[in-house]
């Protein structure tokens, strides 16, 4: 179909026009009813162009990573037994208390940007 504001054809499944973000009004079933049999996983969103979704993705690395490392700072220093565990190995005195805040920390913000992804991709937009 082409977006009556700037000619633009589009997807027949959008909701917005790439070029101007012109919203297509259709007579599609209300949220509650597609929430009813809206697949979990979506492989396209109906809410952006892929090209936009892919800029969002990328824009949400920012703070997934911010939070890694806010929470992997805040278990190090603020829990103090991590700072106390030590082992020697060949004479060497070991303290994987780091090691274990930044795991959790990179853990933490894996999960924030896979939950993130998926709700930019079943982004429908509510009227």
């Amino acid at each position: 179909m082409h977006c009556p504001d700037c000619g633009y054809e589009v997807d027949d499944l959008a909701v917005f026009c790439p070029q101007c973000r012109h919203h297509f009004e259709s007579s599609e079933p209300g949220p509650e009813e597609i929430l009813a049999g809206d697949p979990l996983f979506e492989e396209e969103a109906t809410g952006f162009s892929s090209k936009e979704l892919r800029h969002l993705e990328i824009e949400l690395l920012q703070p997934s990573l911010f939070l890694a490392l806010a929470i992997a700072a805040g278990l190090y220093f603020l829990v103090p037994p991590l700072q106390l565990i030590t082992f020697t190995l060949a004479g060497m005195s070991i303290a994987p208390g780091a090691g274990i805040a930044i795991v959790v920390g990179l853990a933490t913000g894996l999960i924030f940007f896979y939950h993130e992804r998926h709700a930019l991709r079943t982004f429908r937009s509510v009227r």
